[in-house]
């Protein structure tokens, strides 16, 4: 059988239209010819009629484009004859209708729950030849359906529908047999009520046009996929949906805190209120101090984990022992009695509960297929975090350069700490079990969820806490020498420092990017849209050295520092000094200290010349400040002097690096660069 492809793209010189055929794990290419630079064709030979699986792109010299989406599925019906025709267009990467392809829109919100193969075959019972019509189009309301009708009497003749049938959804199609070698006819399509047996809106432009001539009179088929529906920009989907972190949606059925059950009852909220989306924070462990202040959501232990406080305990067994059980009543009465999120009470009663659950469930949880299969398939990520979480139990912190025992990681820690031979394995085994029951409790939200047809949309932080699992198991992975945050702005005059290290992308890509893709395919498990936390830090970012605290003294990454010719070029020649150390005169420091300034002059600074000072080396940087004031209690009742320190410390102009200088952001703001010469 010979498969004849074409499709219209107008190229530039030095383009060209390939296609990508996969078979089986191997995927060829395919060069189609043109004679006008527009009209692309291919032909290819097949020994059967096995379904075919290809994708357009461009190739150039330097770099080759596919188009927008997955493979195209091409499925050869057993009646094809000698030849089949296939009449593509291509699907744009940056068409705001693709979006509509992603999870969320064609599996939940336009998801079909049941597909069938409507009438598709109309026209002459006797056709010797075979026109398939198809529309890629994801954007329909379930209870409806489209389809098609045209200036032939195969197509109604404008006057009677045919139905597409879904059951390749979202490719819709009809078969027409036809008469005779030449086929010429206009045709729209349009959305149509099943229920009601009539068109609810016809696409808008003009009429689309099919003209072909058949080689022969019999045993052909072409193919026409149109590409989207076109809506009215008044008629184009719209919805609403809203955002809210697990903790806070508490029910009488939680402890204290909102639940992943929870995520069930706001389900059924969304679905009464015609919401479509509910956007969660994120939902991974970030108990790393056991405090209040882990109840921040942006700095998690595991980017892979989910947070042990969101498991509904009566959802896992019931309590066999009955004064734990009225232990356990008690304290969920109290803490839902509570107006506010008690985190410290509820991380508390969870973790006496959920070991007293373990101990009692764990022979059937070693025994239970689906669990241990559950463990077998995370094992990548699962045993790193429940040896992590084991030793952070047992030193007291997550800070895992403070550890006397496996600071450093290495695969004999998870030999180690993850064998049932270890001394403490229920410990580790333990961190197994809460995740296998949060990742249940989840599953089955998402699930009700995606059954009601409501997106549950994840939240992927921009970068990872310092003294988590990622950073103990892979630091080389991420730059620790440097802080992510965000320069000045009129929010924050000083900038922003979150404290995360900023990722060594060159490294990440030597594997093809492998633990993002582990990553954002474990988020894919729960979640069917994703919001990317300060997405533009994934193109370039704000990173602080570690030896400081505040944004000013940051610089993007990546950047183009200046070269010391660059400099001589604008007028800045000879010793660099004044520009790259602190700035510090005796005229302003009455200004920034006021009564404190004889005692900040005595106890900080040292004097190189007549007004011209500098900071002692125990405090010429911003994080040594800060520890100065954390730690010294006789310096404890001079905590408001900390702020303006920093500031003496940000007063430079340049910041230098191996690479070259960089003007130090908002240098305008500082004094140095105001007592500049007009010149300089």
């Amino acid at each position: 059988m010979i498969l004849n492809f074409h499709i219209h793209y107008a190229t530039q010189l030095g383009e060209q239209i390939i296609i990508f055929l996969k078979k089986g794990e191997k995927t060829e290419t395919l060069h189609c010819q043109t004679y006008d630079g527009q009209h692309w064709i291919a032909t290819l030979q097949l020994a059967d009629k096995e379904p075919i699986t290809y994708k357009y792109a461009l190739q150039s010299e330097s770099k080759t484009i596919e188009e927008h989406g997955a493979y195209r599925n091409l499925v050869l019906d057993k009646k094809m004859g000698s030849q089949a025709f296939l009449q593509d267009y291509w699907r744009p990467q940056d068409e705001p209708e693709r979006s509509f392809f992603s999870a969320a829109f064609k599996d939940v919100i336009f998801g079909r729950k049941s597909t069938a193969a409507s009438s598709s075959s109309v026209g002459s019972k006797g056709g010797q030849n075979t026109i398939v019509l198809q529309l890629y189009a994801a954007a329909i309301p379930p209870n409806l359906k489209f389809c098609v009708m045209g200036s032939h009497p195969s197509l109604g003749s404008w006057k009677r529908p045919v139905v597409l049938s879904d059951a390749t959804f979202p490719l819709w199609k009809t078969e027409l047999e036809w008469d005779g070698t030449s086929a010429e006819f206009e045709y729209k399509f349009a959305a149509y009520d099943p229920d009601n047996q009539q068109v609810v809106e016809w696409e808008s432009g003009e009429n689309r046009k099919l003209h072909f001539v058949f080689p022969a009179e019999k045993g052909n088929f072409l193919v026409r996929t149109d590409e989207q529906f076109r809506y009215d920009p008044h008629t184009r989907w719209r919805g609403a949906g809203m955002a809210i972190p697990v903790f806070s949606l508490r029910s009488n059925n939680g402890c204290g805190i909102g639940e992943f059950n929870d995520l069930k009852l706001v389900t059924d909220w969304a679905v009464k209120t015609g919401m479509k989306l509910v956007q969660t924070l994120p939902v991974n462990d970030t108990i790393a101090t056991k405090t209040w202040t882990d109840s921040y959501p942006y700095a998690a232990i595991s980017v892979f984990a989910l947070h042990p406080l969101y498991v509904n305990l009566q959802s896992i067994a019931k309590l066999k022992n009955k004064a734990d059980e009225a232990r356990l009543n008690k304290a969920v009465a109290e803490l839902n009695a509570s107006e506010t999120v008690d985190f410290e009470g509820v991380l508390k009663v969870k973790t006496e509960f959920l070991k007293l659950l373990f101990e009692q469930e764990k022979a059937a949880f070693f025994k239970d297929k689906t669990a241990q299969k559950f463990i077998a398939d995370n094992a990548d990520w699962l045993k790193p975090y429940a040896a992590f979480c084991h030793l952070r139990d047992l030193n007291g912190t997550t800070d895992f350069n403070a550890w006397p025992q496996y600071s450093t990681f290495s695969e004999q820690v998870i030999t180690d700490l993850c064998s049932p031979k270890y001394k403490a394995f229920d410990e580790v085994a333990l961190y197994f079990f809460i995740q296998y029951h949060a990742h249940l409790q989840l599953l089955g939200a998402t699930n009700y969820a995606r059954q009601h047809g409501v997106v549950l949309k994840g939240d992927l932080p921009i970068g990872i806490y310092r003294e988590s699992c990622d950073a103990w198991v892979a630091p080389h992975l991420y730059n620790m020498d440097g802080q992510a945050g965000a320069p000045p702005d009129m929010y924050a005059v000083d900038g922003q420092n979150w404290g995360f290290p900023t990722y060594n992308w060159e490294v990440m890509a030597a594997d093809g990017f492998g633990w993002w893709q582990q990553r954002m395919g474990k988020l894919a498990e729960y979640f069917d849209a994703l919001r990317i936390d300060h997405i533009l830090g994934f193109f370039r970012i704000w990173q602080i050295p570690t030896n400081q605290t505040e944004g000013t003294m940051g610089l993007f990454n990546p950047r183009l520092p200046y070269s010391r010719q660059d400099l001589a070029n604008f007028g800045l020649h000879g010793p660099l000094d004044r520009y790259l150390q602190p700035y510090i005169r005796a005229h302003f420091l009455r200004e920034m200290f006021g009564a404190d300034t004889e005692f900040v002059v005595e106890n900080f600074l040292e004097q190189t010349a007549p007004g011209v000072f500098r900071l002692r080396n125990f405090v010429d940087n911003q994080l040594k400040i800060k520890a100065l004031f954390q730690n010294d209690k006789n310096f404890a009742k001079h905590k408001h002097l900390e702020k303006p320190l920093k500031r003496l410390v940000s007063e430079v102009l340049l910041l230098e690096e191996p690479t070259g200088f960089n003007p130090r952001i908002t240098i305008h703001a500082t004094q140095s660069y105001k007592d500049l010469s007009p010149h300089e």
